[in-house]
């Protein structure tokens, strides 16, 4: 999506708003309920498997099936939700209960104030009285009715309700919205501003994204490449949020809240954004509650997408000219917290590295070369981290020489190096690193596979001077400065690694209260993943989860996960 989304809905908070809309027919108003519009919890469905029933089916098999036809195509195809039974009511017969009566097609209320509700949807089969217009295109007048009110029943309101409306001279029709799901939406189908009468019978991208957001993502699984993932909080609330690069190289998103469902994808852009295998950097940023995702995409500059408070997403934003690192390189974006600085490192198309910034959440600085050219492969492996010690901020990188190249700042002074802490020839030039606060004892520790292989660790304690680089793990754990990802867990004090082996299994290394390193263990079953491929890994407060995504080799989103410090499940499919 172009113009981006708000997220700010959870099935733990009061919900609904109004959905994004779209509709307008001069000669009738589809849609309306005979109540006032309801933007309360109650109205949204407890389950996502509705039940569907005709009071009078009569001889309208063929009209019947086009409504059903029409909201498989639309809110099924689009979500969790499932309509369910569509046989004849019977006395006492529960959810949506629809008359064909030659009316005002509408609903008597909102989402589940309609559970077995008499004539609580009523339809217009035959337009003889009513939209006369539509005795002509019977079958596409239906269809799309019929697609806006199933809106209702899913307890969508009307979109042009909405205080944030624009170009939209219709009056208001029920209650007020008070919770907007996403932003407003002039192409939704609960819109009567909508150009389209009624969206031609289409959900919109925002409609799409409501139903997810209410009731979750349907069984289809995500196609996508290069996860990224980090824990935004907002509003109370815990968001986990998960980009990835689409197969048509627009940028994806797959969230949940407070451990919730999976909902999503979206597409944050339009196709060609980004390389396969780009490589996204997501961070939050306090000032002004914003999250930042950044790449390097095909154009070869670097951009950002982000969102503030929760709000619409941007569209990608160029933060440098084309051509200033190879396309879907690597790069590691950090907050550090002096003067509330926010800074993304990178090898540029000359081998330097480079440096882009701002403070305060103000205007982008940079970029600017921390080092000569020649350093390190254009776009190479590199981690940045902040270190509470002397408020330092460290940046490592993998260099042509195939040794660990580091540059640090404290205090928000100068930067320093970079200077080599690991010998040559350890890994391949341009490998991935990645770098990981440890609070006991203050350890920073960084993790690389060499070129045997073996999980290896560089470390310092207290600030003091670096050690390693150490083997943790036998040879063939990993492939060659192939993708590894760190994470602390807070319970047990645990310090977790994982990396895809030459087997394509993804395997976990671990140390608990700084102890011993154990393992490699195998959480998967070999040919799960693309040996080497990107992985992601981050922690979850909530039910103190430990998640872990990849790529399988048919180009699906994977996860792993733990809970409680609890045995790691069997990987599935987003």
């Amino acid at each position: 999506m172009a113009d981006g989304f708000i997220l700010t809905i959870a099935r733990c908070v009061p919900l609904l708003a109004a959905l994004v809309g779209s509709s307008t027919l001069a000669q009738e108003r589809i849609g309306t309920t005979s109540q006032p519009l309801s933007v309360q919890r109650a109205s949204v469905w407890p389950s996502a498997q509705i039940g569907v029933c005709w009071e009078n089916p009569g001889n309208n098999a063929t009209e019947r099936g086009w409504v059903r036809a029409a909201v498989q195509r639309t809110w099924e195809a689009a979500s969790a939700v499932r309509f369910t039974g569509w046989g004849t009511c019977a006395s006492g017969t529960r959810g949506i209960r629809i008359q064909i009566i030659d009316n005002h097609s509408h609903t008597e209320g909102l989402g589940s104030r309609l559970d077995g509700k008499a004539n609580g949807m009523q339809l217009n089969f035959t337009f003889k009285n009513f939209s006369k217009s539509c005795q002509s295109t019977r079958q596409y007048c239906i269809e799309a009715i019929a697609t806006h009110e199933f809106g209702h029943a899913l307890g969508l309101a009307h979109e042009h309700n909405r205080s944030d409306r624009f170009d939209c001279a219709e009056a208001h029709q029920g209650t007020e919205p008070d919770y907007f799901v996403t932003p407003y939406d002039t192409t939704s189908i609960m819109n009567y501003c909508n150009p389209t009468w009624n969206g031609g019978g289409n959900l919109s991208d925002l409609d799409r994204l409501g139903v997810n957001v209410l009731y979750g993502k349907g069984t289809a699984p995500v196609p996508g490449s290069s996860p990224e993932t980090v824990s935004y909080k907002t509003f109370n609330l815990e968001q986990f949020e998960t980009m990835f690069v689409a197969p048509n190289g627009s940028l994806g998103l797959v969230w949940k809240v407070n451990n919730s469902w999976w909902k999503g994808p979206v597409s944050l852009s339009g196709p060609g954004l980004l390389p396969q295998g780009a490589h996204i950097s997501m961070v939050s940023y306090p000032p002004n509650n914003q999250l930042e995702a950044f790449y390097a995409a095909s154009d070869g500059a670097v951009h950002v997408t982000y969102k503030a408070k929760n709000g619409a997403w941007s569209n990608p934003i160029r933060l440098t000219p084309p051509n200033t690192v190879r396309p879907g390189g690597d790069l590691s974006a950090v907050f550090y917290p002096l003067n509330n600085q926010l800074e993304v490192l990178f090898i540029g198309s000359n081998g330097a590295l480079n440096v882009l910034w701002k403070a305060q959440n103000g205007s982008w600085n940079g970029p600017a070369a921390l080092s000569g050219p020649g350093q390190a492969p254009s776009g190479a492996g590199i981690t940045a981290t902040y270190y509470p010690l002397n408020n330092q901020l460290e940046v490592m990188f993998a260099g042509n020489d195939g040794g660990i190249g580091l540059a640090w700042k404290a205090q928000n002074g100068r930067w320093n190096g970079p200077f080599g802490i690991a010998p040559p020839r350890q890994m391949p030039a341009g490998g991935r690193i990645t770098l990981q606060y440890y609070p006991l004892n203050n350890q920073f520790e960084a993790f690389f596979v060499d070129n045997s292989g073996r999980v290896n660790v560089l470390w310092k304690a207290q600030n003091g001077r670096w050690n390693g680089p150490a083997a943790i793990t036998g040879p063939g754990t990993g492939v060659p400065g192939g993708s590894i990802v760190a994470s602390f867990y807070p319970l047990n004090n645990q310090l977790e690694v994982a990396t895809v082996g030459p087997n394509g299994a993804v395997n976990l290394t671990w140390k608990a209260q700084n102890g011993r390193w154990n393992g490699p263990v195998a959480l998967s079953n070999a040919g799960a993943a693309t040996p080497g491929s990107p992985l992601a890994m981050r922690y979850q407060t909530m039910s103190n989860q430990l998640e872990i995504f990849y790529t399988d080799p048919g180009g699906l989103l994977n996860l792993i996960f733990k809970a409680q410090n609890g045995a790691w499940n069997r990987p599935f499919r987003l």
